[in-house]
Formats: C-alpha cells, structure tokens, sequence
C-alpha cells in the first residue's frame, strides 16, 4: 500500500454526469490511503460542504428501513421465483427542532398472503402526510419500490384497483433504475445517506467499509456530542425518544474501557441464542 500514489486513483474514463459536491472517488481513495498509513489516522468530515447540503433538506425527515425476502420458490401462485418480497418497514422521523420520533411501523406475516400491495399502501399512508424529505441507506429501499412498480404494472386494475395510485406514488419518491431509466423523473426522491457518507466522511474504524453496520460505530466515535447523547437511556416507550418496541428506556451506546463506543448492533437481542450476529452475518 506504501507504493500506491494519489495519482494512481486518477478516473481511466472521464464520468457520465457533472461530479455531486464532496469528495469524488479519487478523493476518497487518497484520504483513505494518507491516513491509514499515517501513525495517527484522523477521521474525515466535511462540515461545511455537509452543511451545505442540509440547507436543502425540508422538515420533517424521514428515515425508512425495508425488510425483504427473495426466494427460489415462489410463497404465492403466479409469482416467480427469486421475486422480491416486502414484508416490513420501519420509519423514524426527525422535526426541525431536534425531536426524534419513531413514526411507523409495518408487518405483514399472514401465511399466503402477498404482502408486497399492502407494504406500499402502508408506506404511502406513513409518507403522504407533509413534504419532508425521505431518506434510505444505499440502494436496496429504492430497488425495491421500483421492483414493486413492475408488479403493479403487470396487476389488473380488477385486483389492485388503487394501482395507479400507488404507482404514482412510487414515481413520486423512488429514481428509475438502469432497465427503466428516463421513464419518469421522481418529485420528491429519496436521499441515499450512504451516497452522503461517501462524499463527506471518513473514519479509520471503517476499514475501508462503507456498510451502515460499520459506519454508525464510527460516526459514533467521531462525534463526543452523539456519544454523550446516546449513552443516556432516551429510547423507549417511556422515554425522551419514543419507541414504538422498546418497553421503559433503552441507552443504545455504551462505552468501552478506553472511552470507545461499543458497536450498537452488538447490543441487540440474538435472533437465535446460540448463533453471534457475526456468524449471521458470515452465513447471510
């Protein structure tokens, strides 16, 4: 690694479209190698350009999470195999003046039912209520939606007849992927936080990983106010942020020896008891 220059990381194409503000590939790719090979590597934020982009943003936001299945054989007749599920979602939201809200929630687990219809009513009617902008991690919430369009598409009116509402509303929110680019152009698309990470922070604790897993214990690192905030027991149904699951009050970050936040995934229950979310996560 030693060997590497930042010219080395230099584009051999030049980019379909104008470069977003913030770090650019290249960028990215040198800041990581100056400071891993620095004694002391130092995280990287840029406040200002952040800031920047904030300023864009419209009150209240929303912060949605997918649950999703994909299986070779087919839970329903007429579906096909590997064909996306959406079973759950969950949506936070964050007002103006700081107050975090646990807003909504979604399940559907009724054997034999196809959920996928019911999933984007759900949504709709969480999203639907005010014009704040909506934020997703990476891409898999914006695939999805767009893979649910499809089956909205090839559904009759006769059995979906809010379809073209609800394709509407997927239009609305969600960018066409690459086999349906140029066909509708979204009014209110989503943010991808991840696409933000990439352009305004880095942290040595990452690794090199940009997965949501990875960079939540950094950004917690990195900022004393979200360590001291979160180390109080502010989650639950009874407390400063309410919690819809949570029963009484819940301190997400704890401390380790030296100070350092311990990574939040590891304090969730265990699915199974005798299986660590590293080995989940090794099989997945």
């Amino acid at each position: 690694m030693d060997q590497l220059q930042e010219s080395d990381f230099e584009p051999k194409t030049k980019p379909r479209k104008p470069p977003k503000p913030g770090l650019q590939n290249k960028d990215r790719k040198a800041v990581q190698l100056r400071e891993t090979l620095s004694k002391k590597p130092k995280p990287y934020f840029d406040k200002k350009g952040f800031l920047k982009e904030v300023s864009d943003f419209t009150f209240p936001l929303h912060f949605i999470d997918f649950e999703t299945a994909s299986a070779a054989i087919p839970f329903n007749k007429g579906r096909k195999p590997y064909e996306d599920i959406a079973f759950q979602f969950s949506h936070h939201s964050l007002q103006k003046n700081g107050t975090i809200r646990h807003e909504g929630q979604w399940i559907k687990a009724d054997p034999g039912k196809f959920p996928n219809f019911d999933f984007v009513r759900a949504l709709k009617k969480e999203l639907e209520k005010d014009k704040g902008t909506i934020f997703r991690y990476a891409n898999h919430e914006n695939t999805i939606l767009c893979h649910v369009r499809e089956q909205l598409k090839e559904t009759s009116k006769k059995d979906v007849p809010d379809k073209d509402e609800l394709i509407q509303f997927i239009e609305t929110i969600a960018r066409p992927t690459e086999e349906n680019e140029g066909q509708w152009t979204p009014k209110r698309e989503m943010v991808d936080m991840l696409d933000l990470v990439i352009r305004y922070f880095w942290h040595p604790r990452m690794k090199g990983s940009n997965s949501i897993k990875t960079v939540l214990p950094a950004i917690l690192e990195a900022s004393q106010y979200l360590k001291t905030k979160y180390s109080k027991a502010i989650y639950g149904n009874e407390a400063e942020i309410k919690s819809l699951n949570v029963e009484g009050s819940f301190a997400w970050v704890l401390l380790d020896e030296k100070g350092t936040p311990i990574d939040p995934y590891k304090r969730l229950p265990k699915v199974f008891g005798e299986f660590t979310f590293e080995t989940m996560d090794r099989l997945y």
